[in-house]
């Protein structure tokens, strides 16, 4: 009986802790930490975590301190400043469960007041006793804390993207004596022209009439296979879809998953094996080769403010920042140059595979349609469609006049291969039936002898690279489907910002 008393003491010395010394506060920053862990373009370290819980959590003690000084009641004091504390580190969940029910983008900000308000008020006026609430609320974030932690553990042990077609790069081989350079030309976020026509009005017969003259073929049909970036280069450079592609968008891991499937990619392997020297102008490393220039938007890390109440401040000082210190107008140098480099290559004794990727027309939308510099804050908001326009009439300008410099660098009898190819297509429409517009695509070809009929309207990146070595190097490969997915996070469309 006595030992039984102990025990129901003990508890009861527990839940009088719990109810008495709220934890959950502090349990809150916790949690927005572990929501950060994964997400690529925060990915914190250890010591940013720190200094994090450190900042919120100094802030929260001396604010407890003074208000429950104030008010007499440490834990009203204690759930203002956690709902304080819930709105500002999780100002964005907020804002999109808010959406989600009002389907008003304009009154989730008012909404969110209103309801802090309101929470407020109850909680200063209430009379009952909120010890049962502080118990549960420590419990609560408890269990959240050990959730989540699961989660990112399960997330660190998941399955690697790794590629469909498991064939090995050493079964591919090029039988014939001719080896034409090859040219494969990445213009980021290039729709097609029968979307620029849809969606803008635009008649895009300028760059396809200047193509065709040059006796390219334009598969008008086309779309890519994954419509962002590292899923679509990973595809088209290795001939095959993806396996174990995350439903929710990648992460920190899968980036670098993909990134390792574009480094290692089997396109570059078997032009290396066949002698082929490879040219790398992209922000990727390929078969060993640093990037030409930095990735300004896969591994650009955020802060730790990132979903917070103190985004759109930290964007703001990353805007002015940007700007400040040149680094837009760095990356316009850098298109520019990677437009100059392919210009500037000749006909060498080893056969060449240059690859080249331009981040335009995609944001932010540095040049206007002449080729001037737009200073404007709007270079950095990617739901103006104008100023997209503009900068994909430039984009033409530079193609028009890179494949006349290669053209020209090339005797006749010795062309090389010329593929032009965007990655995704604008994927910043606002209406949900007009989202397919991001999986459109540019995608032209030269081949030296002209002879097109293993192309068609519909292909995809994943089968440019088996018709090339079908067609110039008698490889046998078995064209795939033409699919195209959708590998955007849920949260894209709602920030389309990032």
């Amino acid at each position: 009986m006595k030992e039984k008393m102990k025990s129901i003491n003990r508890k009861n010395k527990l839940v009088s802790l719990t109810e008495q010394f709220p934890l959950y506060p502090l349990g809150i920053i916790i949690l927005s930490e572990l929501c950060c862990l994964d997400m690529p373009e925060v990915n914190p370290t250890g010591g940013e975590l720190i200094i994090f819980f450190f900042v919120f959590g100094l802030t929260y003690s001396l604010l407890f301190a003074l208000l429950a000084r104030i008010i007499k009641n440490r834990l009203k004091a204690s759930l203002f400043l956690s709902l304080v504390l819930l709105n500002m580190l999780f100002f964005r969940r907020i804002d999109d469960l808010l959406l989600d029910c009002v389907s008003i983008k304009s009154l989730v900000f008012p909404l969110q007041g209103i309801l802090f308000i309101f929470l407020s008020w109850f909680l200063f006026k209430t009379h009952a006793s909120l010890k049962k609430i502080s118990s549960y609320l420590n419990l609560l974030l408890a269990l959240l804390i050990v959730s989540q932690s699961f989660q990112y553990v399960a997330y660190l042990r998941g399955k690697t993207i790794t590629l469909s077609d498991r064939s090995s790069v050493t079964s591919i081989k090029l039988k014939t004596a001719n080896h034409p350079d090859i040219y494969y030309l990445i213009v980021d976020s290039y729709t097609a022209s029968r979307s620029l026509k849809k969606y803008w009005n635009y008649d895009n017969q300028i760059l396809e009439n200047y193509l065709k003259g040059k006796e390219f073929y334009i598969a008008e049909n086309s779309k890519c296979n994954y419509n962002q970036t590292p899923y679509s280069l990973s595809t088209s450079l290795n001939m095959s879809y993806l396996q174990n592609v995350p439903r929710n968008g990648a992460r920190v891991k899968q980036y670098e998953e993909l990134f390792g499937l574009v480094d290692q990619n089997r396109v570059s392997q078997v032009l290396k094996k066949d002698g082929y020297w490879l040219k790398n102008y992209t922000f990727f490393p390929v078969d060993g080769q640093v990037p030409f220039y930095k990735d300004y938007f896969f591994k650009n890390k955020k802060s730790l403010f990132e979903g917070t109440i103190f985004e759109s401040w930290t964007q703001k000082v990353q805007s002015d920042n940007f700007s400040k210190h040149d680094n837009f107008l760095s990356l316009a140098r850098l298109n520019l140059k990677v437009f100059n480099e392919a210009q500037e290559q000749y006909p060498q004794r080893q056969p060449q595979f240059i690859y080249a990727h331009v981040m335009m027309p995609h944001p932010p939308f540095i040049f206007k349609a002449n080729g001037a510099i737009d200073h404007s804050e709007a270079v950095f908001n990617p739901l103006l469609k104008d100023h997209y326009l503009a900068q994909l009439e430039y984009t033409n300008k530079l193609l028009i006049q890179t494949v006349n410099h290669i053209l020209s660098n090339y005797p006749d009898g010795n062309r090389p291969i010329i593929i032009i190819q965007g990655d995704h297509g604008y994927r910043y429409l606002t209406r949900i039936k007009d989202r397919v517009e991001g999986q459109t695509i540019l995608n032209a070809y030269y081949f030296p002898d002209h002879n097109y009929q293993l192309l068609y309207p519909r292909i995809t990146p994943v089968n440019s690279f088996r018709v090339v070595f079908n067609h110039f190097f008698n490889a046998h490969l078995k064209l795939l489907p033409d699919d195209s997915y959708n590998v955007l996070p849920p949260d894209f469309y709602k920030h389309p910002e990032n």
